[in-house]
């Protein structure tokens, strides 16, 4: 007895997903030369909390490597001198995506010399 042809054509979509799942997951694992992630820091704003001010900022990965325990620096300076530092830890940023966080300082930092910069990162 003959198969009917709407099961062949099931089975030839089945053998199609399966095949193009283990070709996207055999690319994915591996070949890659490690590299560091990438990660732009952009600020987004400074929010007057009362108390103290929360600079907020976006971490754009722009790499293949994702980036976990990442932690973000900021500093406020005059003359180059430190006046005040911050600093905040992100789980996890994947790469090719934007993260936002903000550090908080006692200072006004629109009065001071602001930076932001990476201190370290951890492999996932």
């Amino acid at each position: 007895m003959a198969k009917p042809a709407a099961e062949w054509i099931c089975a030839a979509i089945g053998l199609v997903v399966t095949g193009t799942t283990f070709v996207v997951v055999a690319h994915d694992l591996g070949g890659a030369p490690e590299q560091a992630p990438m990660i732009e820091l952009a600020v987004d704003g400074i929010i007057d909390q009362g108390e103290g001010y929360v600079v907020t900022f976006s971490a754009r990965n722009v790499s293949e490597a994702t980036a976990a325990a990442y932690r973000v620096e900021g500093l406020l300076t005059r003359n180059g001198a430190v006046v005040e530092r911050s600093d905040v830890t992100f789980d996890y940023v994947p790469r090719g995506s934007t993260e936002t966080g903000g550090v908080w300082f006692t200072h006004n930092p629109a009065e001071f010399d602001l930076k932001l910069r990476s201190l370290g990162y951890q492999q996932p």
